[in-house]
């Protein structure tokens, strides 16, 4: 299992909301088998670990 520090990055609309988002290495991200062409991630939270899990939506 791999694991990196990264920051949250949080974006703000023009309506004043704010989106917050978590990059990942590219290198994970080919190795999950995305693309440009092929986005849709499954994004699981559990509140008791406080984990976020992402997995590749078939």
């Amino acid at each position: 299992m791999e694991e990196k520090k990264v920051k949250v990055i949080l974006y703000k609309s023009g309506d004043g909301y704010i989106t917050p988002r978590v990059p990942i290495p590219i290198k994970w991200f080919r190795k999950m088998n995305l693309s440009e062409n092929e986005l849709d991630v499954k994004v699981t939270f559990n509140e008791k670990t406080g984990e976020l899990i992402i997995k590749k939506d078939n």
